[in-house]
Formats: structure tokens, sequence, C-alpha cells
């Protein structure tokens, strides 16, 4: 934490760095903190993922409103020791109520590795699911992709409200592709959607493809 931050704090398990959910004050701090490391290995060398979130020290944002501000890192092992790879500060807005998301790490070419997040919303009745890849990108990272993987209302459909049910899920899958250092991304829906008042049947796949640091 200190080599991406510059300070640590065992105490608070965390560092202090100027507050970016728009302070009321100049200056004002936020403690950020570790919620994903995972470990790999991948052509001879020993690598971590690290993700960390930033949360207000104050009482500025409620818990409802609040969501969490999210960094990452890679680190690699050479001779002399770990390395920083690529980082980003705390700067990417995803996660809910000041909680960090769920993170794993995602593969999406032979050598290139990422970290998936996770979260799930509920609000009038609807419940969705989404995620974001997040990937190394130019010393940095960058969210490679983000959609909704389920969508439904069942909080608001029969027995519990009037409205017609409905459900879909998207399912990714990385395949290789034309390049040969990133995977093409298939992403396919299914379920029931509704459109116009009227309940229907959906099922459908993208085929995505690499470019620029982002699936298109």
């Amino acid at each position: 934490m200190t080599a991406l931050y510059g300070n640590y704090d065992p105490a608070s398990r965390g560092s202090s760095i100027v507050a970016r959910h728009g302070a009321d004050e100049p200056n004002e701090k936020e403690i950020v903190r570790v919620f994903f490391l995972d470990g790999f290995r991948d052509a001879d060398e020993d690598q971590v993922l690290l993700a960390t979130y930033a949360v207000p020290t104050g009482g500025r944002i409620t818990r409802h409103d609040c969501r969490s501000l999210v960094g990452e890192a890679l680190f690699k092992k050479a001779a002399s020791g770990w390395r920083v790879e690529a980082s980003r500060q705390p700067d990417f807005e995803f996660g809910g109520r000041c909680e960090p998301p769920k993170a794993e790490i995602f593969q999406f070419g032979p050598h290139q590795f990422g970290i998936e997040l996770e979260v799930t919303a509920s609000a009038q009745g609807e419940r969705a699911t989404e995620i974001s890849l997040l990937a190394p990108w130019g010393g940095s990272f960058t969210s490679v992709f983000q959609t909704d993987t389920e969508d439904n209302n069942f909080g608001s459909c029969p027995p519990k409200g009037p409205a017609p049910c409905h459900a879909s899920s998207s399912l990714l899958k990385f395949v290789p592709g034309d390049n040969p250092d990133y995977y093409d991304l298939l992403v396919e829906t299914f379920g029931t959607r509704l459109t116009n008042g009227a309940i229907e049947d959906i099922g459908y796949t993208k085929h995505l493809r690499f470019a620029d640091g982002r699936y298109f």
C-alpha cells in the first residue's frame, strides 16, 4: 500500500488519500483499503492482482448514496523484489453503500489477466447484477467491458405485484480469435423482457473483439 499511496496505517488497515468523492473542504481525506488480493503465475513470473476501495471518512455521504471508488494494481516479482507493473488510483465508481464489490481474476488472453468486479442491487422490485472487467492497460487499468448479467422484477410481479414477470441472464465466454494476444468475448443473453407492456422471449449472442483497450 505504501508503494501505491505513499503511506499505510496498521491501525486503520488502510492508506490516507485526498478525497475523490467531491470533498466539502480542501484536502479532505478518505481511507483506502484492500478488498481483493490474489496471486498467479504466468510465463514463469509470479504476479499479484490487487483491488482497493476508498470511502469517505466523515458523514458527508450516507451509506444509501455512497458508491465505492475502486483502484487496482498489478505486481510482478523480479530478482530485486516486487515491482508495480500497472496501477490506478481509486477513481472507478463501482459497488454500493460504501461496500466493495465482489472480485475475482479473469483471463482474456494467453498471457492477459484482470479483475472481474460484480455487484447486485435491488430497487422497486427490480434486481440486477452488474459486472465490470478491469485490466492493465498502458501502465494503468481500464474497464474493458461492463454489462448486466442478471435482471429480473420478481419483487414486483405476482404474487408480490401486478407487473408481468420477466427475467434475463447473460453468460460471458472468452474464446480464441484472430488476435493472438487477446481472446474474443462471446456474450450469450437469454430469458424474457418487458417490451411495450408485453413479455417477449429473447435469445442472442454478441461476438466482441478486443481493440484499443476495450471489447467492441
